[in-house]
């Protein structure tokens, strides 16, 4: 097995106010990939999206082979999410124009670890659902949103117009490629990492969900703590659906195998990328004959932290969490909205808040 250090538990569900559950998850513990996926468009459109991104995931590392030494590297699945999920995209886009429906897609976020060096792992994400890492006691979000919401530097959605609210930048379905950024991570001995759709994060803080995680991070029911953030965003309004993935590092990781030749798989090319303001460069294996997919790289900051993203403590007290001010259910997400390209919305932000969004939004 690739990855005996990794423990694993998934919840989905529709939430209080919605009538069909449009997220998605993915576990395949073999391959060291976590996702969730968050559809939109409407209930039918949202849900064909999103599965659509988890079924293509599925199907083609189920094609990998399992076991080393012939199981790829990080960076030959890296790329080969990414062609995936252009794959899923183009599906998409396709099915949207017989259903004769628009702005359907869905958010993906993308856990992957490195069977090779197991101290490294990387996400790829486009939209607001999110991974973090709970260590030592400090709760921290890895990915930052692709939404109009942080393209303007807002913290309450609610202080948008309607119109922009839940709107995200990037999705896949949108276009034939999809613009992922990708976040390399550390990971430590017991680490927990977090991946969530915005149904979680709309109801609770990050200081509530650290808090959760503090009570149950060495439980051994790691099922029941996936149900319990479910129930708890559920009982702060349930406004969305919500859906979480834990995955949890075992104390002691296994040996690094640095040196081993990487396999690669089959009608892929190897390039080189440089990126980050340190001119690092990785490499990525490219689909033979296919254009290269979008990707934006954003490496940890000094300290081990990510761009953007303060670490939460988790609270000492035992008090209830704290939910999150619960939108109103009249405005609500327009899914529609959401996923649709938004002619101008820059522009228009800049009139609002007198200034400029940050050029990492599309």
């Amino acid at each position: 097995m690739n990855f005996p250090h990794l423990e694993s538990a998934e919840r989905t569900d529709t939430g209080r106010r919605r009538r069909n559950n449009e997220d998605a998850v993915l576990r395949l513990s073999e391959h060291g990939l976590f996702c969730v996926a968050d559809g939109m468009g409407g209930a039918a459109a949202g849900e064909l999206a999103s599965q659509a991104a988890v079924n293509t995931l599925r199907r083609g590392f189920l094609e990998l082979p399992a076991e080393a030494p012939a199981y790829p590297g990080l960076n030959t699945r890296i790329r080969l999410t990414s062609h995936l999920l252009d794959e899923a995209s183009r599906w998409i886009r396709g099915r949207a124009e017989e259903m004769g429906v628009s702005g359907t897609g869905t958010t993906v976020v993308v856990l992957l670890f490195d069977a090779w060096h197991p101290s490294q792992g990387v996400c790829l994400h486009a939209g607001d659902s999110r991974v973090y890492v709970y260590r030592d006691s400090h709760f921290t979000q890895v990915t930052r949103d692709h939404s109009v919401a942080a393209a303007a530097g807002v913290s309450d959605e609610m202080s948008l117009p309607a119109f922009f609210r839940g709107v995200v930048t990037r999705a896949v379905g949108l276009d034939e490629h999809v613009d992922l950024e990708i976040t390399p991570v550390e990971v430590h001995p017991g680490d927990l990492f977090l991946l969530c759709s915005d149904g979680l994060t709309k109801m609770l803080t990050d200081a509530a969900i650290a808090k959760l995680l503090k009570k149950q991070v060495g439980a051994a029911d790691f099922d029941g703590l996936a149900q319990r953030l479910v129930d708890a965003a559920n009982a702060a309004g349930g406004e969305d659906n919500v859906s979480v993935v834990l995955v949890r590092v075992a104390d002691t990781l296994p040996a690094d195998r640095r040196g081993t030749p990487e396999a690669a798989v089959p009608g892929m090319n190897t390039v080189i990328l440089t990126s980050g303001s340190d001119g690092a460069s990785n490499r990525w294996h490219v689909p033979a004959n296919e254009p290269h997919t979008p990707i934006t790289a954003r490496r940890p900051t000094a300290g081990g932290g990510f761009s953007g993203c303060t670490p939460v403590s988790a609270p000492a007290s035992d008090d209830p969490p704290t939910p999150v001010t619960a939108h109103d259910p009249q405005a609500g997400r327009n899914e529609v909205a959401k996923g649709a390209r938004v002619s101008g919305w820059h522009l228009l932000l800049r009139a609002m808040f007198g200034k400029r969004p940050p050029s990492a939004a599309k």
